[in-house]
């Protein structure tokens, strides 16, 4: 029997992306993720070191709102 999932990323209800606590936009933390796996990040941590290393060059294709996101976000 499948058990319904608790949300959805298009839910109201979905404490994954409430509106009110959002600082980073979707596409920024992928976009920043994907590259950096690419160049070779192994965890979260390698991720946000490389965002942070790279953030001139992000800036310039990415908006960055709040600027680089934590490795636990």
């Amino acid at each position: 029997m499948d058990t319904p999932l608790p949300c959805s990323l298009n839910s109201r209800r979905c404490p994954i992306r409430v509106p009110h606590r959002r600082q980073h936009k979707l596409v920024d933390l992928v976009t920043i993720a994907l590259c950096a796996v690419l160049s070779g990040a192994d965890s979260w941590v390698d991720v946000a070191e490389w965002g942070r290393s790279k953030e001139p060059w992000l800036r310039t294709f990415l908006e960055l709102p709040a600027g680089i996101a934590s490795h636990d976000v």
